[in-house]
């Protein structure tokens, strides 16, 4: 199955006289006053600094404004058919993880370049809140073909649906790798011809696709497209 997309005042003693402070001590008071709403900001803007990400670690973003697209868009899969994009050339992209940190996703013939298995997902979807952690424990109990990696992608973000941030999520589910981070017009899943979440994209070393799937697959399916992964490294 799948989701469609105070002051306090001192007072005096009656009837004696008010003692003028020395200006050394105004500006030693004034000093101390300085000191202590530096202080006052300082904890204010602490406070919000916690609170933003709902939480989660300041340094955590949920998507990302540097995704950039290279190459022709696929076409939009369909459950129903030949998929008119087997056989074709996935687009490349990069973009960055939860902690910002740089990734991308090519395939250009090199000698480094690996076969992949791209998963993309909501965190609001009761389909991937239920796939994810499938797979999670497969990927904790399997090792990977040597030349295939999965790639796991956070796309269709909406702070105001369920099971918000994504970052928590996968971070729930003991996730194994990175998590990239689509745009907020989620360009990674439109270039990729996402339909209906999950969704999952098998490219060889060189970003042909191999196949696509949508909806929940479970942990042997998704056994058999690392093993087309696979097959595709050794050929």
């Amino acid at each position: 199955m799948s989701n469609r997309p105070g002051r306090k005042i001192s007072r005096q003693s009656a009837g004696r006289p008010q003692r003028r402070p020395s200006s050394g001590a105004s500006l030693d008071r004034r000093v101390l006053l300085a000191i202590a709403l530096m202080a006052a900001v300082s904890i204010t803007i602490g406070v919000v600094v916690v609170l933003t990400g709902n939480g989660s670690s300041p340094s955590v973003i949920q998507t990302s404004d540097s995704v950039q697209v290279f190459g022709d868009k696929l076409p939009t899969f369909t459950d129903t058919g030949a998929d008119a994009a087997i056989g074709a050339t996935a687009p490349s992209f990069s973009t960055v993880d939860f902690q910002g940190n740089f990734h991308e996703v090519t395939g250009n013939g090199g000698p480094n370049d690996t076969a992949k298995v791209v998963g993309i997902f909501a965190h609001w979807c009761p389909h991937c809140q239920r796939e994810v952690p499938i797979v999670s424990r497969w990927l904790a109990d399997n090792q990977l073909p040597e030349g295939v990696e999965v790639v796991a992608v956070s796309s269709l973000v909406n702070s105001g649906r369920g099971n918000y941030p994504p970052s928590t999520w996968f971070a729930s589910v003991d996730w194994p790798g990175p998590v990239l981070l689509d745009s907020t017009d989620n360009a990674i899943a439109d270039a990729y011809g996402l339909s209906t979440i999950p969704y999952w994209v098998v490219l060889s070393p060189d970003n042909t696709v191999l196949d696509r799937r949508s909806g929940e697959i479970g942990a042997e399916a998704f056994a058999g497209l690392v093993d087309m992964a696979a097959n595709s490294v050794a050929n």
